[in-house]
């Protein structure tokens, strides 16, 4: 059997641990899950979406089946996405993740597994990167290998194994071990911004540069990472997570690239959700302003200024 290359976070798994291997019956997670069947205890997990019609409901009999060909566990679940979206008044693309980390969560606490197998690779992470660029949230950031999050009440580790990995490697070791996927023809169409960077934005630069852009993006983002690292490092020594107050004069003294990172970590230490760009510079005024000494934040809370110090409302 070809194999992809050596992938660490593959080699460093748990063989003992039980994973939730989230598929969708497409190229990529059926890679995945092909390239664990034999050495790791997987649960198959299947959100199926019902945005396709008949489409939607034979990925569901595909996983369903592959499950029982490999003798795995596997819970399948319909969620009426469209409708969802309608009454909640949120877009397709933000109801489908939510869904599906409602699926995620409450099969976790079903198997007492928090550990997600998700098939992001690094095509998917060059997109996400250009995609969060373009659109000016919080510069060059795409996808981790390892994330957490609590959902429902459930701490769940979200594990990306082929986030390293690009998606013709992938289809190269399908090809060649003649492995069977499910492929979804909406991936291929303009329907969405993501598609069309995928299909248009891409192909194009890779005529303007004369090479694939992908991995210099994703190089670009490994290096930010790196950087913000060592930031993270140095911020508990420059923002204390128990202060609720912050000195102005402090603050000033500071570098502003300095200044902006200790507000934005402080505002994050006093639950403040939603911190762009655009709220940090406003914040930034009232540092010097004496005509400026409140700033609205999300969620009807205030930054105010008074006596030397920033505090919230």
């Amino acid at each position: 059997m070809l194999k992809i290359p050596k992938i660490p976070l593959i080699q460093s798994l748990n063989k003992q641990s039980q994973y939730l291997l989230a598929i969708s019956g497409g190229a990529d997670s059926v890679a995945l899950l092909h390239l664990l069947k034999n050495s790791h205890q997987l649960i198959l997990i299947h959100l199926n979406h019902q945005l396709r019609g008949k489409e939607s409901g034979n990925d569901a009999r595909f996983v369903r089946s592959l499950a029982k060909k490999l003798k795995l566990p596997c819970e399948i679940k319909k969620a009426p996405i469209a409708k969802i979206a309608k009454k909640q008044n949120i877009s397709i693309e933000m109801t489908a993740r939510q869904q599906r980390h409602l699926f995620f969560a409450e099969i976790a606490k079903k198997y007492k597994c928090p550990r997600i197998l998700l098939a992001h690779h690094s095509d998917d992470n060059a997109e996400t990167i250009l995609w969060n660029l373009i659109r000016g949230s919080g510069g060059l950031k795409g996808i981790s290998m390892k994330t957490q999050q609590n959902i429902s009440g459930k701490k769940l580790t979200f594990l990306r194994p082929l986030i390293h990995t690009s998606r013709k490697e992938i289809m190269q070791f399908l090809e060649e071990n003649q492995l069977s996927f499910r492929q979804d023809k909406t991936n291929s169409q303009p329907i969405t911004p993501r598609n069309r960077i995928r299909n248009e934005v891409f192909p194009l630069l890779e005529k303007i540069l004369g090479r694939n852009p992908r991995p210099a993006i994703c190089r670009a983002n490994e290096i930010n990472q790196e950087k913000e690292k060592i930031v993270s490092h140095l911020l508990p020594f420059l923002v204390n997570p128990k202060e609720t107050t912050l000195s102005v004069i402090k603050l000033k003294k500071q570098p502003l690239e300095l200044q902006k990172v200790i507000l934005h970590q402080w505002l994050k230490n006093q639950k403040i959700s939603n911190i762009s760009q655009a709220l940090i510079h406003r914040c930034l005024k009232i540092l010097d302003s004496t005509k400026i000494a409140k700033i609205n934040l999300p969620k009807n809370r205030f930054l105010r200024r008074k006596s030397g110090e920033l505090f919230l409302q």
